[in-house]
């Protein structure tokens, strides 16, 4: 433990909240194979596109809903409640997984993930300070890369052994082992320092925050988090179409699903543990802002020239791993030198609502002109030519963004705002 940086008094609860956040990951995982598996086999797939966008709508209305419900609420109770609504919701489908009810289990799935989450972190910032999340989060965080890596090796001798109608079973036992982790960190929460969260913004500050949109460095930003989101979807459905045709089977897609998460997890510890850090170190800003819309253009030029599920997994593969490693690092990097309150504002737009509204809206996109033959669903390689044309744009785009961050940069260092005790 003491390679680990962890104090005595704080090994349990550290154990607790790993194991807990691997609960919350695996119950991901299964459950994500089971909805992708499904909807591919049982439902009508040329609706894959449309799912984006409902999931979009739905996603911003259940947080908005989530939040009022939960304000002021225990969380621990929380927690409790939705994890017992996910479980019966999931057994319910479970017992008749057919028609409108695969649709319904895509969204739910989305919901449940999100949810867990954003549960979790919650969580972990009432048990953990400042000063305990910088040394330990990344231990805890390690629970998740482990889960999506052995979760997703099991799938496969699970659907050999019980058939992939059965996934929802271990996804259920997931979420159950969420809820008695979430009880005993309970003890744990320090809950006189956390403070009510504002329910509502001024109207003087919606309007700064629509003006703070107007910096050309957070333009910049909100650009690449555009690019990065529609380059994603479409990646994401190609990856999804083409593992259809490829594994019609329900058992065999179903395994494949696994054998992917294990190798994307895997991947993403390594990299993340390992490369992360010292990639920065060596290549700077610039270097972790570039790693990405390389590797998807490679990635899609590979998909456009040779359309196939090695090409399109590569693709894929590409944009999961280095988004949730390096891309992710380099982002939040890049938040460092903007003014707290500027950011406090500025940063939920453009992340959760610019973002969301551009995958909805992509969903819609793919889904007219597949539908309309614009783009034959037998020529999904033809999707790859917005991509690499977006990610030439994003090349450019994140030379932009750094000589903006390093305008920013100065000038938070002459104006003393940049607080350094904020970089994890």
């Amino acid at each position: 433990m003491g390679i680990l940086s962890i104090k005595p008094e704080e090994r349990k609860p550290t154990l607790l909240a790993f194991l807990m956040f691997f609960s919350v990951v695996a119950a991901s995982i299964t459950g994500g194979s089971a909805r992708d598996t499904f909807f591919l086999t049982e439902y009508d797939r040329s609706l894959l596109p449309l799912m984006f966008a409902i999931i979009a709508v739905v996603m911003v209305a259940v947080i908005t809903l989530y939040n009022r419900i939960s304000s002021g609420k225990d969380l621990g109770t929380i927690i409790t409640t939705t994890s017992v609504i996910f479980i019966f919701s999931l057994a319910a489908i479970q017992s008749s997984l057919k028609g409108i009810m695969i649709p319904i289990l895509y969204v739910l799935i989305e919901i449940m993930i999100s949810i867990s989450v954003l549960q979790f972190w919650i969580l972990a910032g009432d048990i953990f300070n400042a000063r305990q999340a910088k040394r330990l989060f990344s231990i805890i965080g390690a629970g998740g890369a482990i889960a999506g890596f052995s979760a997703g090796y099991g799938i496969k001798p699970f659907v050999l052994t019980f058939g992939a109608q059965n996934l929802l079973i271990p996804t259920i036992g997931f979420i159950c082992l969420t809820i008695l982790f979430a009880w005993l960190l309970n003890p744990f929460r320090n809950t006189t320092d956390i403070q009510p969260r504002p329910t509502y913004i001024h109207d003087e500050e919606q309007s700064r925050s629509s003006s703070s949109l107007l910096d050309p460095y957070l333009r910049s930003i909100a650009i690449m988090v555009v690019i990065a989101a529609i380059s994603s979807r479409l990646i994401e459905y190609q990856f999804k179409m083409t593992a259809a045709e490829t594994y019609p089977d329900i058992d065999s897609l179903a395994a494949f699903f696994g054998t992917y998460y294990m190798i994307v997890n895997g991947a993403t510890l390594i990299i993340q543990f390992f490369i992360t850090r010292l990639f920065l170190s060596r290549f700077g800003i610039i270097g972790g802002l570039l790693v990405l819309p390389i590797s998807l253009i490679l990635g899609s030029m590979a998909f456009f020239a040779a359309a196939g599920i090695v090409t399109v997994f590569i693709a894929r593969f590409a944009d999961q791993v280095f988004k949730f490693s390096i891309q992710n690092a380099s982002r939040e990097i890049l938040w460092l030198p903007v003014d707290k309150q500027k950011a406090r504002r500025a940063k939920p737009v453009i992340d959760s609502s610019i973002r969301s509204i551009m995958e909805g809206t992509i969903g819609i996109i793919i889904f007219l002109i597949v539908s309309l033959e614009y783009v034959p669903i037998d020529k999904l390689h033809w999707l790859s030519v917005p991509v690499i044309g977006l990610c030439c744009i994003w090349f450019w785009n994140n030379f932009q963004l750094k000589d903006g961050y390093l305008r920013t940069l100065m000038k938070a260092i002459e104006q003393r705002q940049l607080n350094l005790e904020d970089i994890q």
